[in-house]
């Protein structure tokens, strides 16, 4: 490659005309043109070695500066038909490049009628029926396998015409292909497919779906290849095409215009024109998904009286092939015809790799996912493809997956789990290459799934998913100052179980009840929450069908290790299957080899014998030979040379360093270097890196372009041809002795990457400095991110995580600093008891240290913690010395996080006169700060303050207010948290059905968070609602949830409130031993909050009265009464409990105790009420 003029200068430097007689790679003789296009021309040949005629396509390179695209779309014509095979495809047979660098294809000659001739002279139904189901079936067949036509037409149709049967259908012309799945496997001789320039506007108007014609690349899939069809049908069966006028005429009808009702001109089947219109939906999400599903629909209009007569064609007139001159062609005569002999690899280059043998394996996939198929009831599999490396499990699964697209049976998901984590790793990037998100842009995306999920512009819920899900696809910078858009919805992923939870739901949008297969590739590389994942989707999500094939290096996964734990949970939950995929037998490798390529067999023995029944090894002997130049051609049959099977053949990681060799010295130090970078591949990045090191960037970015190292994916963005080279690379970079300075010199450069203050960017950053030998500037990263993330978006889980990266690592301060963010977060998950721990021991060596800010802030933090178990008195003083530290220095966000805590230590304790005046100076500090999550919790915290005193109005703006601040950050929580506080104040007004579908929306969110405060406060408050409606069972169930969170939390308010709550189902069931022994247990345990006594002494009451003690009961009423400094305030169960104790005869002064009782507190709401309706 070195000093080579680009590819297209070389052709049209060359002689490459060919003429009559002239032998084309030393085997095609040139008989006559049969076409010529923008795209190539075709000559009709000789294959002097087979004897056999052929179609040979060569690429017409224009002299413009789209040359080098003409090639690559050539290019892409053959991988397209290498990858294909079906009876109604014109079959490739050969590839390869001639001296002149230009690209030939070599087919199968079609015969028959064009389509286009055939529309015109008129066909009968019973032709037009077998016609158009081989044309769904050729379809169904290149959608599988990744590929869109992209230019259906009559004109690339061919029919023959064949005695007494259905004719045979021809689809050629695949140079307008979108390649959406490229079936290389690179692993064979490094090369990575180019990245073809997507093409929507091109196509041939009168038959180019709309997605096409707007240039909307993303929405181009299989279903455009149906509307083409659509097209051609229309005119077949009405003779006359949907639209007529010039070429841009018919660009705008078929965009924009509604297609007129198709009006068949004979007796068309029922049902025949729906079919024909919906194919001609205008979106490709309203026409059919998979061509196999409309196959099946269209089988319905199958003729009914078939004839032999019936078969035969109309006669059309051929047009005459164009002849050569004669004589002045022959064998020899312009060399630039030879073929290139550096890397004859014909079709083996691009080819998808042959599955041969397997057959066991593959019948007992077949007989799973056929049951999965077939079941009435939703059913899901696992099965486990476990063997060495390179034996052949994906593709065995990729021959599954394109199985049943094919059928239409199943949607395939492709998740690859790679060791160094790219963008489009896991279900993220399988749904990504589903939707044809790649090269989207983040408000694309969000117009598409408004569109493809109809969402209307009033669901705010489907909007909010919506967002989120553009969210999960393309992260944005998050805060209140990240840009809105289409769905008119922030939303931030502010945990592990946020991401999951949208995951899940575009997943289940995916399948929309239809049956999913994943195929999870490399599954022992995925994280622990991958597994988790999938884990919480088998146990919840029973209703969506799906089989799990994930493939699995057995060497990855030795006994005791982590990923063999991870995948034994799984199978024993999903009781799943694991497969042994062992080595070939010999023959099997063989016949393998033989299938391939036609290969002398000397070196089919040797490349057998040497791989041991690898497959992939095996197929690597013929690369090998095929790279380094050893393959020879003769007859139409290889052969390596004697002296080139006695020499290893070089393995992948030996083409690696080789072609990291061909790169200048001068340049190769950038390939390590931007190893360090990750797979996500910058411009912006890899040049400070570069000249950080000395290095001219540009130069060696082209370099390493030229040696195929660096693979370009658009503007300013590169990829890896292989995950392969780049673990190579990070592995020799790990052995340099110039390591450090390089890791340091990466994290550098990573500042400058556009998503610098992502999570992910920030992790990568850390990685490289930890390597790089300095684990506090590592630390000091994290723990400005971590502050800056906190004060918008929480992730307590990945939190955890990223702190596990410095685990071991760090002394003294940096330790304390760990030890503080470590409590924040097992706070945050419900690991009270552990966060206390953590806390106490960054609050000690901070003391130690005398950094009293530091100091201040584990004792806000340990104030938080101690009032969550129960010791409010303890947390109170804690948080008040943290207060004036913060006062002391002037830190008004540390002021306004403490009197954060102190505002709700005070509401629980019943003083709402100090929580008011400490959430009103917290709000104020958070609003200077510029900190709106903050003040949206004094919001919500203000909310349940007017609640305890029953300003159910106020209490409903202010928790309306909160959410609307955590909207604008789209902070999940915290509108969960706000959606609980509206449920109690529905509660409180008893419309009990409002109540309760708040609290279950509430539910859901916060389980999907994996918060089990706001769970278990949830379950509490349907517990109520259904004792308030005298729903024992369902309350019992809500109770027995709630007492066991609270129980593992450590919380005694919770455990004595869940008590309670036991205790009134019991009464509910008239069962008083029971509810007496809860109270009982209820008495025994101390809090400091007044509210869970007031509960507990009105349920005493409730007891007493049902065993006749009626003044024991009033005296409990008369206590209660008296648990909160004043009689306005009251727990949130208080006013449905007295409403219930009304309903019993009690002493006179009693009735009237309850009933002044219950009067003051409904004016008092009234007052309120009226005061916020007054100006």
């Amino acid at each position: 490659m070195s000093g080579a003029p680009p590819l297209a200068a070389r052709i049209l430097e060359a002689n490459t005309q060919a003429l009559k007689g002239d032998v084309i790679a030393s085997r095609y003789r040139v008989d006559a043109v049969l076409g010529e296009g923008g795209m190539g021309i075709v000559y009709r040949c000789t294959d002097l070695t087979a004897n056999e005629s052929v179609a040979l396509k060569r690429v017409v390179v224009p002299d413009t500066e789209h040359a080098e695209e003409y090639v690559m779309w050539f290019y892409k014509e053959a991988r397209a038909l290498a990858a294909l095979d079906h009876s109604c495809i014109v079959r490739a047979r050969d590839f390869g490049r001639l001296k002149d660098g230009s690209p030939f294809l070599v087919m199968d000659i079609a015969k028959g009628t064009s389509l286009h001739d055939l529309a015109h002279a008129g066909l009968n139904w019973q032709n037009i029926y077998y016609i158009t189901d081989q044309i769904l079936s050729a379809l169904a067949h290149a959608h599988a396998r990744g590929i869109v036509h992209g230019d259906l037409k009559p004109s690339n149709v061919l029919v023959e015409e064949r005695d007494g049967q259905p004719p045979l259908v021809h689809v050629l012309d695949f140079g307008l292909a979108w390649l959406k799945a490229d079936t290389h496997d690179e692993r064979l001789d490094g090369e990575k497919a180019p990245e073809f320039k997507p093409h929507a506007g091109a196509g041939t108007p009168g038959y180019m779906a709309p997605e096409q014609i707007q240039h909307e690349q993303h929405h181009v899939c299989g279903a455009t290849d149906l509307y083409a069809l659509g097209c051609i049908l229309y005119r077949l069966i009405g003779r006359t095409p949907p639209f007529t006028g010039n070429a841009k005429e018919l660009l705008r009808k078929h965009a924009y215009s509604e297609v007129p009702r198709l009006v068949p001109v004979f007796e068309a089947p029922p049902g025949l024109v729906d079919f024909v219109m919906r194919l001609l939906e205008k979106r490709p999400w309203s026409r059919y998904e998979f061509a196999a599903e409309a196959r099946r629909d269209f089988a319905a209009f199958a003729p009914k009286n078939v004839t032999r007569d019936g078969f035969i064609l109309p006669k059309i007139r051929s047009a005459p092939v164009r002849p050569l001159p004669e004589g002045q062609g022959r064998p020899g005569r312009n060399p630039n015809l030879d073929a290139e002999t550096e890397r004859t690899t014909s079709l083996i280059s691009i080819r998808q790799s042959p599955l041969v043998g397997r057959e066991d394996i593959r019948a007992q996939l077949r007989a799973i996912c056929d049951e999965v198929i077939q079941s009435p009831e939703p059913m899901q599999r696992l099965v486990l493809l476990v063997g060495p490396a390179g034996a052949g499990k994906s593709r065995i699964a990729e021959w599954l997956c394109q199985t049943v697209h094919e059928e239409g049976t199943m949607v395939p998901l492709m998740a690859r789990y790679r060791p160094l984590r790219g963008p489009l790793d896991g279900v993220v990037g399988a749904v990504t290459r589903y939707y044809n998100f790649e090269r989207a842009e983040r408000a694309a995306i969000e117009r598409s799934l408004l569109q493809r999920w109809n969402i209307k512009k009033a669901d705010r819920e489907g909007r909010t998913w919506v967002a989120g899900a553009a969210e999960w696809f393309r992260p944005n910078s998050q805060g209140p100052d990240a840009p809105i858009g289409p769905s008119g919805v922030r939303f931030a992923i502010d945990s592990v179980a946020t991401r999951r939870t949208v995951s899940r739901h575009v997943v289940r949008r995916v399948g929309q009840g239809r049956k999913l297969l994943f195929w999870l590739d490399d599954l022992h590389n995925a994280s622990d929450s991958t597994f988790e994942g999938f884990q919480r989707m088998f146990i919840e999500d029973r209703d969506q069908p799906y089989m799990i094939v994930g493939t699995v290096r057995a060497e990855d996964v030795h006994l005791g290790t982590p990923s063999a734990e991870r995948l034994k949970k799984l199978v024993e939950l999903m009781g799943g299957v694991a497969i042994d995929v062992p080595p070939l037998e010999p023959e099997t490798t063989r016949e393998l080899l033989r299938r391939s390529l036609p290969l002398e067999e000397d070196a089919i023995e040797e490349a057998a014998k040497r791989s041991r029944g690898n497959p992939l090894f095996a197929l690597q002997q013929l690369h090998a030979w095929a790279l380094d130049g050893k393959m020879v051609q003769k007859d139409g049959v290889y052969s390596v040379p004697p002296d080139a099977l006695a020499v290893r053949p070089k393995t992948t990681a030996e083409l690696w360093k080789a072609r990291l060799d061909a790169v200048p010295e001068r340049y190769r130090l950038a390939a390590y270097a931007i190893a360090a970078i990750s797979s996500d591949l910058r411009r912006e990045v890899l040049r400070p890196l570069l000249e950080d090191l000395g290095l001219a960037a540009d130069e060696c970015i082209f370099a390493l372009q030229r040696a195929e190292v660096l693979i370009p994916r658009g503007p300013g963005r590169y990829s890896w041809p292989h995950a392969l080279l780049q673990e190579y690379l990070s592995a020799e970079l790990a052995q340099r002795p110039d390591r450090t300075r390089i890791y340091r010199a990466a994290a550098d450069a990573l500042k400058q990457h556009p998503l610098a203050n992502s999570r992910r960017v920030v992790r990568q950053q850390v990685m490289n400095l930890i390597q790089g030998g300095d684990p506090n500037s590592a630390a000091a990263l994290l723990f400005d991110f971590l502050h800056a993330s906190w004060n918008g978006a929480r992730e307590p889980l990945s939190t955890l995580s990223d702190l596990d990266l410095l685990r071991g690592r760090l002394h003294g301060e940096m330790r304390a600093h760990q030890d503080r963010w470590r409590s924040e977060a097992l706070r945050h998950v419900g690991r009270t008891t552990e966060a206390r721990d953590y806390a106490e021991r960054a609050r000690a060596t901070f003391r130690e240290l005398s950094l009293p800010i530091d100091e201040a802030h584990a004792m806000r933090l340990l104030g938080h913690i101690f009032a969550e178990l129960g010791n409010l008195s303890e947390g109170k003083k804690l948080a008040e010395a943290a207060l004036e530290t913060f006062k002391g220095v002037g830190d008004i966000l540390g002021q306004a996080q403490a009197e954060s805590v102190l505002g709700e230590i005070d509401y629980l304790l019943g003083d709402p006169e100090s929580a008011r005046a400490y959430v009103l100076s917290s709000e104020q500090h958070f609003a200077e700060s510029d900190q709106p999550l903050g003040r949206g919790l004094c919001l919500l915290l203000s909310s349940w303050i007017e609640h305890s005193e029953g300003a159910v109005d106020k209490s409903r703006r202010m928790a309306l207010r909160a959410r609307s601040e955590f909207e604008r950050i789209g902070y999940r929580l915290g509108t969960a948290q706000a959606d609980a506080s509206l449920a109690h104040v529905e509660h409180r007004l008893q419309n009990f059905h409002s109540a309760t579908r708040g609290a279950e929306e509430a539910l859901a969110a916060f389980e999907s968070l994996r918060t089990p405060r706001g769970q278990a406060a949830c379950r509490r408050l349907l517990a109520m609602i259904a004792i308030d409606t005298d729903e024992a069972d369902e309350a019992e169930r809500h109770v027995e949830w709630a007492a066991k969170i609270y129980s593992d939390m450590g919380d005694p308010w919770g455990v004595v409130e869940s008590k309670v709550l036991e205790a009134q189902v019991a009464l509910l069931r008239r069962d008083f031993e029971l509810a007496e022994s809860k109270l009982a247990e209820a008495s025994t345990l101390v809090v400091e909050e007044p509210e869970p006594y007031q509960h507990r002494l009105l349920t005493e009451a409730w007891c007493l009265r049902e065993r006749g003690a009626p003044d024991l009961g009033s005296a409990r009423i008369r206590e209660a009464m008296h648990r909160f400094p004043n009689r306005r305030q009251i727990g949130d169960h208080t006013l449905h409990l007295l409403a219930r104790l009304s309903r019993y005869r009690w002493p006179e002064s009693t009735v009237t105790l309850i009933a002044e009782w219950r009067a003051e507190l409904v004016q008092l709401a009234r007052l309120t009420a009226a005061d916020e309706r007054s100006p």
